[in-house]
């Protein structure tokens, strides 16, 4: 954990808790408080809120940046036939593919406004190619995964369906005989999941 003067914090004594502290003592057995110890309370005080508020920020950025990588799983899926069809002509050695990484691509991409997001994708043909070989890869071993058990195999069919092959909530209910929530739920979970596998954990990341 960094300094407190590097966590742009306000610091300030707490003075409620400085006066109650020393109205406590006073009133307990008659000694007041040096003004050493006036500060201590205060500094303590202090250093406690400001960690409280430092623990604060760092909660809101993780799930902020758990609520964007899902954003940007679903406008990757959404995408994805447009992407495909971006670099279906283009042709690229080991060599070139091997300089870049499709997670690190996916990192640098971190915009608010969804069709920069995907014009950041396809800037070109070849960063495009390293994503869609990617998500398709993804794709591959998330339905892996879930083939040995039939409801964790309909969230995958329903991606595919939903995602890929562009069917309607009401066609992919028929479909898998289940209500249009069951296929909402569906969705919302598996986009969670393959969120992960997208995007890596905490630095982990899938090697080709």
């Amino acid at each position: 954990m960094g300094s407190l003067a590097q966590t742009n914090v306000h610091f300030y004594y707490n003075t409620d808790a400085v006066e109650n502290k020393f109205k406590e003592r006073k009133a307990g057995d008659g000694v007041e408080f040096s003004i050493d110890k006036i500060i201590q309370i205060g500094v303590q005080a202090g250093v406690r809120e400001a960690l409280d508020r430092i623990s604060k920020e760092k909660e809101e950025k993780r799930k902020s940046r758990f609520d964007r990588r899902l954003r940007n799983t679903d406008l990757l899926l959404k995408n994805y036939n447009k992407f495909v069809a971006h670099c279906n002509t283009a042709l690229y050695t080991s060599k070139q593919l091997k300089q870049a990484n499709a997670i690190d691509i996916l990192d640098e991409v971190e915009d608010d406004e969804d069709e920069v997001y995907v014009r950041s994708i396809m800037r070109t043909r070849e960063r495009t190619f390293l994503i869609v070989n990617h998500i398709k890869r993804i794709l591959g071993y998330y339905k892996y995964i879930t083939k040995s058990e039939p409801e964790k195999e309909r969230k995958y069919r329903v991606l595919v369906g939903l995602y890929i092959d562009k069917k309607t909530y009401s066609q992919m209910a028929e479909e898998l005989y289940c209500s249009t929530k069951t296929i909402e739920r569906d969705r919302k979970e598996a986009i969670e999941e393959l969120s992960v596998l997208i995007f890596g954990v905490d630095g982990l990341k899938l090697d080709a």
